[in-house]
């Protein structure tokens, strides 16, 4: 963290020479995340936002902070304006169920993350998201995980086993949906970077897998290699 806050303050004295460089302010945003300091993050891609209006990604942005804050209205407001910018996005659409889930509205997120499913081939969506959909099927399945929906998350969770290249990670997939099964309060979660943390989900469960505890999809939904991020 500490080298992250010296990045930072070395991105702070470049962007003092050269303050119109967009490139220098979203490493400056980036390693703030990484810091911790939330607060100055958001002050740099709120001045994003209004030096580029129609790039939905710094609003992405903004809510995903808010969200983190647990300030669920300016999250609201923020991804709302990211929305009217591109609402085929699909970043934009996942963190929109990202959000509802925070909000504790479970079966809201249900609803939107299927209808986002169903945007998505079930096979040969290519480019940059061709893992998007395994990635997202794997989010239901915790989705329905605590709506307390067991034998549907079960299924999902093998839809995601089934579907991943990686043969090792096939089959381990494959032996935790039978091991998994509801037992109480979630067990730690492994440490993570603070940008990661961020992007990942931040509301509680009330269940863990019997085997390897920390193998589940992180609480705030990574975002960096997941399709997205």
């Amino acid at each position: 963290m500490n080298d992250y806050k010296s990045a930072a303050d070395a991105l702070e004295r470049a962007i003092a020479l050269d303050p119109d460089d967009e490139r220098l302010k979203k490493e400056l945003g980036h390693d703030l995340l990484e810091a911790g300091q939330l607060d100055e993050a958001l002050k740099v891609y709120q001045q994003l936002a209004s030096d580029s209006p129609r790039d939905p990604s710094y609003r992405l942005w903004i809510a995903r902070i808010y969200r983190a804050q647990h300030d669920f209205p300016a999250a609201e407001k923020a991804l709302a304006t990211a929305q009217l910018l591109d609402a085929d996005n699909l970043e934009v659409r996942d963190e929109h169920v990202v959000l509802l889930e925070s909000e504790g509205k479970i079966d809201e997120a249900l609803t939107a993350m299927k209808a986002l499913l169903d945007t998505l081939p079930r096979r040969g969506y290519a480019g940059r998201d061709s893992n998007a959909r395994g990635h997202l099927v794997r989010q239901l399945a915790f989705l329905y995980r605590e709506a307390k929906q067991y034998p549907a998350a079960i299924d999902a969770f093998r839809e995601y086993a089934s579907s991943t290249p990686n043969r090792p990670m096939r089959r381990r997939w494959t032996r935790r949906c039978r091991l998994w099964q509801p037992i109480g309060p979630r067990a730690t979660w492994p440490r993570r970077s603070a940008k990661r943390r961020l992007l990942q989900r931040n509301s509680p469960t009330t269940a863990t897998p019997v085997a390897d505890c920390n193998w589940s999809w992180p609480k705030y939904m990574s975002r960096e290699n997941a399709g997205m991020r």
